[in-house]
């Protein structure tokens, strides 16, 4: 009887001692961090300006005034040292058409401690692009939904051409699934996100006409349903966004 009693007491202080240690571990869990993602749009350095004919032609003879520029950003990813984090319903529609000229995502109780890359895409990914339900920033009722087919213009560039005083409307609405182009950022050492959660990355809009191929704007002033013409415009957009240097 003294035998089974002692064996109870040991199993009870066994028993007592993890549910102590569980308890200890629990509490020197690290928190979740909320991490901020901002994006200046910015050409040659400096914030971009709106209407006003001051950015040459790339590909030729005019200067370039920016009425409306704005873009989806989606499929936000981020990459740490011991686990991955992917956003959810993740379509936001970036603008610069605000004083700061910003254009800022919010990631809340994002589960990693130490970043050491960032992914994301520039347009939308074939399942939402071809689906009427509202997910995150999209919208079928936007002024960025096609209202000829079904889906979205992933970039949109809307502003004049000034060609020795006659003026020519630049239109750039460049959609289509295909066109869906990824980016990924690693970062030279991995970022404590106790200690750093602003990412900052820099737009230059200029580059959707002098990326992989340099643009005439005066020979090609708008780009819709062609779907070469949009792919070129894909292909140089993809050059578009960098990591802001620290």
């Amino acid at each position: 009887m003294q035998s089974l009693r002692r064996n109870t007491i040991i199993i009870a202080l066994l028993v007592g001692l993890i549910v102590v240690v569980l308890a200890v571990l629990l509490l020197r869990k690290p928190a979740n961090n909320d991490v901020t993602l901002s994006f200046s749009a910015e050409v040659g350095g400096t914030p971009l300006v709106y209407n006003q004919s001051i950015y040459p032609n790339p590909g030729g003879e005019g200067q370039l005034k920016i009425r409306d520029f704005r873009f989806y950003i989606s499929h936000i990813e981020l990459v740490g040292r011991d686990n991955t984090w992917v956003e959810s319903d993740s379509y936001h529609l970036a603008r610069f058409d605000n004083e700061a000229g910003l254009y800022t995502v919010e990631l809340k109780d994002v589960p990693i401690q130490q970043l050491e890359k960032v992914k994301f895409s520039i347009g939308v990914d074939e399942t939402a692009n071809t689906s009427i339900e509202p997910r995150g920033d999209l919208d079928p009722n936007s002024q960025m939904a096609w209202n000829w087919t079904m889906g979205y213009k992933f970039v949109l560039l809307e502003g004049a051409l000034n060609l020795l005083g006659e003026i020519s409307p630049i239109v750039f609405h460049v959609g289509f699934s295909e066109n869906l182009r990824s980016f990924e950022f690693d970062f030279k050492e991995p970022i404590e996100l106790a200690e750093r959660k602003d990412m900052a990355f820099l737009v230059n809009p200029m580059k959707l006409f002098d990326g992989t191929t340099r643009v005439d704007l005066s020979e090609l002033s708008s780009v819709k349903f062609d779907r070469n013409d949009a792919r070129t415009i894909a292909d140089n957009y993809q050059h578009m966004v960098t990591l802001k240097p620290d």
